[in-house]
């Protein structure tokens, strides 16, 4: 490049461009010949971008799961594609004990609670849905995920007391329970209010079970069932579930959205032709006026050099 300076000068001048334009001009393309891609790079880009159009064009579903997948370290990013998700008609389910793998997966969007997805349920079945994978949930961990996938591989968890017998819980710990019944992955086994309140008799009872196997101890109930049933773990009575506003917020904090329904869902029969939806906010509106309606999530307040109050406002809608 450096070899093209003199002729490049040269030749500005002789079309009438002033030197001192031309030599700022042509350091702008120094500048850019740092970080700029060449054809084949660009090329190998536009053929990933081609790829990847071709899939979400013709396999939403399973692009935006693998595509979750891929992110779901970060929530903020993840409630943007679930966003996505929803406004392209695709629906997401909240994470199942009995349902959800590690990561994001597929599943048909007809297939009978009480049984675990099979390669087979996804031939030719339309349509199609999300399943929020275990190990997304916030705080709680790849292992974790894994070893309760692995534990339910030959049937679903029947109750909470299939779970503390399969599960051993002293590895998931209080706190990462705690999240799977926050996030609702426990939904089909007990109320959650309920389940938090019995989150420690849980712990115990399943580190009780699974010390006694380590040492070669058996109950009368791991000798088979033709002895009977022992009475199993008690979950807390009398416990009120938790209000919805919990409930949600929860949702939020572990999963990066609200999952079972959305502060907002009123406003789905609101009708004002003023109002715009977040995700039609674009460039294009830089300057204008406009008005939302939303749920505000976050404020912080400073104050600038010249001492005035400022606030930054973070509001939510059913898009963005």
């Amino acid at each position: 490049l450096e070899a093209q300076h003199p002729r490049f000068i040269k030749g500005a001048q002789e079309r009438g461009v002033p030197r001192e334009a031309a030599e700022g001009i042509f350091e702008d393309i120094e500048k850019f010949a740092n970080y700029g891609f060449v054809k084949t790079h660009s090329a190998a880009y536009a053929v990933i971008t081609l790829h990847t159009a071709y899939l979400k064009a013709h396999y939403p579903t399973q692009f935006l799961a693998a595509l979750l997948s891929v992110e779901r370290g970060n929530l903020e990013k993840v409630g943007a594609l679930i966003a996505e998700c929803r406004r392209l008609g695709i629906e997401v389910r909240p994470p199942d004990i009995n349902r959800s793998l590690v990561d994001h997966g597929v599943e048909p969007g007809n297939l009978p609670e009480g049984r675990l997805v099979s390669d087979e349920d996804l031939l030719g079945a339309e349509p199609l849905a999300i399943r929020y994978g275990l190990g997304a949930i916030k705080n709680l961990g790849e292992g974790v995920a894994e070893a309760i996938v692995a534990a339910r591989a030959e049937a679903p968890f029947a109750t909470i007391d299939d779970l503390i017998d399969r599960v051993d819980l002293r590895q998931v710990n209080k706190r990462m329970l705690e999240c799977l019944v926050r996030a609702g992955a426990l939904d089909t086994l007990g109320e959650r209010a309920a389940l938090l309140a019995s989150l420690d008799g849980m712990v115990a009872e399943s580190g009780r079970i699974h010390r006694a196997r380590e040492i070669g101890q058996q109950t009368l109930f791991d000798l088979g069932p033709a002895l009977g049933n022992g009475a199993g773990f008690g979950v807390a009575n009398g416990v009120p579930p938790l209000p919805e506003k919990e409930r949600l917020a929860n949702e939020k904090e572990l999963l990066g959205t609200y999952m079972t329904s959305h502060p907002l869902d009123a406003l789905l029969h609101y009708r004002d032709d003023t109002l715009l939806s977040i995700a039609d906010l674009n460039e294009s509106l830089a300057g204008e006026r406009v008005k939302v309606v939303g749920a505000v999530n976050g404020l912080r307040e400073i104050t600038t050099k010249k001492g005035d109050r400022m606030a930054f406002v973070q509001i939510e809608d059913l898009t963005g």
